[in-house]
Formats: C-alpha cells, structure tokens, sequence
C-alpha cells in the first residue's frame, strides 16, 4: 500500500524520528508563537505565564457572611507564583471472578479532576509580611461552599467551579516577605435536582 506521505530517508538508510517532516498530519507538539507578548511579571520579577483567580462572589453566595468576610470575597483574588497539576479520575468497578485472573472491568464514569496548586505570596517589600494577602487567600478557602474560578490551564479542561478539599499555609525560610501555600482542589459541576411525576 502506497504511503500518504513521503518518508525522508537519510544517507545512512535509517529512517530518523522527524521522518515525516512532510506528513500532511498536524503535529500537537508544535506551537504556534502568541500574538500577546508576556508583559505581566510578579513580585518576584518573573513572567507570569499562567495564574489562578477566584472569582468575586455576588448575590445570594454572599448570604449568612460576616461583613469583613464580604469586603475580601468581593473582589476577586489572583495568584501568580504558582505552579498547577491537574489529575483525572474515573469511577470504575472492578469485580473479581473466581478462578479467573484480574477483574473484570466497568467503566461508570470519569471523576472529580484532583487539583494541586503550590504557590507564594510575595510583599512587594522585602522587609514586610504579607499579613493582608494571607488573610484573604484563607478567608477564601474556608468558605463553605464552590468556588468559581478561572486560569489557562484550568480553561483547557473546562473547570470553571472548584471545591477546597484541602489546604497549608507555610513560612518560607529565610523570607520574611514571603509566605508558601499548597492547596487541594476538587472539580465541582453544578447539579438540578427536579422533580418527576408520574400520572396514574
């Protein structure tokens, strides 16, 4: 059977890995350079190549809420230093046949995604704690309820609400403005629950 594309054959007649240079194939691997330049750099001068933002609550998320509470969760709140892994789950049962090797497999669904993110709050001057940014990120993540949320990695897997499953704060040795967080995060979708009526 003929090729659909040429392959590229070396002097030395071994077929190299980027033989199919030619191949009609778009290659996922290859990125198209940004029209946006990376202009925004944090505290620490670096590039911010992505962040993570909790959204700013309104309405009714703002109920039975403190004042000093609502003050914080009504702006929203980006972290910058900070770098994300995004782990898939899926909900298989596996049932084990007497006699037989392994189980037997059945695919129900795919899972919450598990969210990492390790981090730091940097004061812009060297000598001062970030007290009022410590206390916002965890007057965040101690509400009791999703959060909605927004950043380029979580975009590319559709994740637009989280739920803080678990989190640490940390001093950074050697810093005196600089504080380390790592936070635990679950997908969360939005569920209707409506009601069925049979007719007798």
């Amino acid at each position: 059977m003929a090729n659909d594309f040429p392959v590229i054959v070396p002097p030395s007649g071994v077929v190299q890995a980027g033989a199919l240079a030619a191949s009609k194939f778009f290659s996922p691997l290859i990125e198209e350079p940004h029209d946006r330049p990376l202009d925004t750099k944090s505290y620490l001068g670096t590039p911010v190549y992505s962040s993570l933002i909790f959204k700013a609550l309104s309405g009714k998320d703002l109920n039975n809420l403190g004042e000093d509470v609502k003050k914080i969760v009504s702006e929203p709140f980006e972290m910058t230093e900070i770098l994300m892994s995004i782990d898939q789950t899926k909900n298989i049962v596996k049932t084990a046949l007497n006699g037989r090797p392994g189980t037997v497999k059945e695919y129900i669904s795919k899972g919450d995604y598990m969210i990492k993110v390790d981090g730091v709050i940097v004061n812009q001057y060297p000598l001062q704690y970030p007290e009022r940014t410590v206390k916002a990120l965890k007057t965040f993540l101690d509400l009791e309820q999703s959060l909605e949320v927004a950043g380029q990695l979580l975009s590319i897997f559709n994740i637009t609400d989280i739920v803080v499953d678990d989190y640490k704060i940390k001093d950074i040795q050697g810093t005196r403005n600089q504080v380390g967080f790592t936070l635990s995060l679950l997908s969360d979708t939005e569920f209707k629950i409506e009601p069925t009526y049979v007719v007798t």
